[in-house]
């Protein structure tokens, strides 16, 4: 039961670090909430990072999880913009 679990641990960051991308990535562009889509930018970029090991360890695939961290980047760097263009933070 426990190597199951270890086993499926890769699976729970790479989803978690796509589901944080995309929705970090939808909010960026709320101009009100913009933003602070650079919090989920952080944690999708270390639940990806997580994930990337995770499942190098596993043999696994990693497509997810790096879609996960291409995502939060992208939210993190536009929101950075906001941040530094409307210094709404």
């Amino acid at each position: 039961m426990e190597d199951q679990n270890a086993n499926n641990m890769h699976t729970v960051f790479s989803v978690l670090s796509l589901i944080i991308g995309i929705l970090g990535f939808i909010f960026c562009f709320i101009p009100c909430f913009g933003a602070y889509a650079i919090y989920a930018g952080i944690a999708g970029t270390v639940c990806g990072i997580i994930g990337v090991n995770m499942s190098q360890k596993a043999k696994a695939g990693i497509g997810m999880a790096v879609a996960g961290i291409v995502l939060s980047v992208l939210a993190g760097l536009i929101a950075l913009w906001q941040i530094n263009t409307l210094g709404n933070l």
